[in-house]
């Protein structure tokens, strides 16, 4: 008896797995566009997904209310000069409160050394706020910014250059 007991509690804490509704996969971009470096931040039911454009360099985001039943149309949630090289990873989005915050590196300023740009969104993905330099202690185009990476807590933003 005592040998069935925990292969019934496995059993049934297993069943809602079991009832999960897998839904087909969606394509958040254009059919034309490729990307690389996503990255995902979810809280509670909403969902962001960002994403770095391999041809146009953009840094795109979608969202999701609905626990992924549905996707917006993809935005661009930067504001960098078109052509603009840019690095994404998956380090650099967080979420906390249903905001959403996403750091990158570019090279907007002077088209050679990295900075490190900072925006979020304060309602989900819905809108995003203008992009933000953020000082890494040199001045602009002095020194590249090599690593970025940030975490949120409830209000509290922390990212680390």
């Amino acid at each position: 008896m005592q040998i069935q007991m925990p292969l019934v509690a496995i059993l049934i804490a297993a069943t809602p797995l079991l009832a999960q509704d897998v839904r087909a996969p969606q394509t958040l971009g254009s059919l034309t566009d490729t990307s690389y470096s996503s990255a995902v931040a979810t809280d509670g039911d909403v969902s962001v997904v960002v994403w770095q454009n391999s041809i146009t360099q953009e840094i795109m985001a979608s969202y999701s209310d609905g626990r992924g039943v549905s996707w917006s149309p993809a935005k661009r949630i930067d504001d960098a000069p078109a052509g603009t090289s840019k690095w994404f990873y998956d380090h650099m989005i967080a979420s906390g409160n249903e905001n959403i915050y996403v750091v990158w590196r570019d090279r907007r300023d002077n088209g050679t050394t990295e900075e490190a740009y900072f925006t979020a969104s304060h309602d989900g993905g819905v809108t995003w706020l203008p992009n933000i330099r953020l000082d890494n202690g040199a001045a602009v185009g002095a020194e590249d910014v090599d690593e970025v990476e940030i975490t949120a807590c409830g209000d509290h933003v922390y990212v680390l250059i």
